[in-house]
């Protein structure tokens, strides 16, 4: 781990996030995209609580995103809905007919387990296309167009028990997606 924060040292940052968790402490993400060039391109990033290194986050993709503008961007959401604000970086988008399809890691945060990993990656939540945080209904949407050009695909998923799980699908009206 020592090695990876000599790494930081020596590079800019790409991207840095502040983490708002309590008034008490300070949070803050420094991330940098690994193997730009490559075909499993990826990132690293620095997790620090009052400027001490907490946690290194790292990943890579399987494959290639033909479109890395977006790669490494962090978004601050509470993606689980506990109160506490969560991470998710953008993994770049997939181009499928004439769209493009975003995914992401969603690093959710644990205060109980500040003195340890207090970010942990919910791994399914990168298979889901172009996700949207809908804090107002507590669920989380996927969506596309389908190859008619016209019609869209929504899906939402809700929280159980430390997973998400599938609740319902509409075409074209996100707001008929009335989930219980």
């Amino acid at each position: 781990m020592e090695n990876l924060f000599s790494k930081f040292a020596a590079c800019a940052f790409i991207l840095c996030a502040s983490l708002a968790v309590n008034a008490q402490d300070e949070y803050d993400v420094s991330l940098r995209i690994v193997d730009a060039d490559g075909e499993q391109p990826g990132y690293e990033a620095i997790f620090r609580m009052n400027g001490k290194a907490l946690q290194v986050l790292e990943a890579r993709v399987e494959d290639r995103p033909s479109d890395m503008e977006e790669f490494g961007n962090i978004i601050q959401k509470d993606v689980n809905f506990d109160g506490n604000d969560d991470l998710l970086i953008c993994l770049g988008g997939q181009s499928v007919s004439d769209q493009t399809f975003m995914y992401y890691d969603a690093w959710i945060f644990n205060p109980q387990t500040i003195g340890n990993s207090p970010l942990s990656r919910y791994e399914p939540f990168r298979d889901i296309a172009n996700a949207e945080v809908d804090s107002a209904q507590k669920r989380i949407l996927s969506h596309y167009l389908v190859r008619d050009g016209v019609t869209y695909n929504y899906t939402a998923m809700r929280w159980q028990n430390g997973e998400l799980k599938t609740e319902g699908q509409s075409w074209n009206e996100k707001k008929k997606l009335q989930i219980k």
